[in-house]
């Protein structure tokens, strides 16, 4: 079922990257198989320096908009330690920027360079923007972390998913986003640490799919914002059969997020 790779150490990217690849993989043990399975994919600069910072000014902006003077912000903070906000909700700059991530990078990407997992996850290789996109509950979204926040371990259960820090560094301590062995359907999942916590740089984006579980690590001072994204594709014309109501109030075509605003 899947391609085992040998020689060299099960995670790290050395030895068999082609250096002009546009991303780095992580494999999370020898048994691997490109995005598929127990493989994680790093890549560097997907959105600018710019754009991390206009989801970061609409998240905040929302926050303190809803909680109104500063005293009440301060309070809320120490209260929730871990916010998701949608980007839907943050108006129409960051909607549109959200919609140009997914629609305009995300998709190219995985038609330029993962061809085969497009046709085992999707049905195609090509044209996935004339696909219907669907999201995980609550997503796209920017999730917000303060000191104590975290997300515990999971997975999203979707064909993909990517999250892009938005953080300078030095913006705050501890974070980042725990791996773990992804097993094969069926099979017993032992209780064990994680094999692989990545700290990526502002902006790269890391995407995985929807069975690798994973946990995002408390935070110990500061503020990090993750912008995230869970979704799987179907035909355009799929009808509503095997989507719950919650899932296609949830799906959207290409055209219909950037008429939006």
């Amino acid at each position: 079922m899947t391609a085992t790779r040998t020689g060299g150490d099960p995670l790290s990217d050395s030895g068999d990257q082609v250096a002009e690849k546009p991303y780095h993989e992580r494999r999370l043990a020898r048994d691997s198989q490109l995005f598929l399975f127990n493989s994680v994919l790093s890549i560097p600069d997907l959105i600018t320096k710019a754009e991390c910072q206009l989801l970061m000014d609409a998240a905040d902006r929302h926050i303190s908009d809803v909680n109104g003077v500063r005293s009440s912000y301060e309070h809320w903070l120490k209260m929730h330690p871990f916010e998701r906000l949608r980007t839907y909700e943050l108006g129409p700059e960051a909607e549109n920027l959200s919609a140009s991530i997914l629609w305009d990078r995300v998709l190219p990407f995985i038609e330029t360079e993962l061809p085969d997992a497009a046709q085992a996850l999707f049905g195609q290789q090509s044209k996935l923007r004339d696909m219907k996109m669907t999201f995980a509950c609550g997503e796209p979204s920017v999730n917000r972390y303060t000191s104590g926040g975290s997300i515990t371990a999971h997975t999203d259960n979707y064909h993909v998913t990517i999250n892009i820090l938005l953080s300078e560094p030095g913006a705050f301590t501890g974070g980042g986003t725990a791996f773990w062995q992804q097993y094969p359907p069926g099979s017993l999942t032992p209780k064990e640490d994680p094999v692989a916590v990545l700290h990526p740089p502002q902006g790269c984006g890391v995407c995985y799919n929807g069975n690798v579980r994973h946990a995002g690590l408390s935070v110990t001072s500061g503020t990090r914002h993750v912008y995230v994204a869970s979704f799987s594709l179907h035909p355009k014309d799929a009808g509503t059969q095997g989507l719950d109501d919650d899932d296609w109030a949830r799906s959207f075509t290409r055209s219909s997020l950037y008429e939006m605003d």
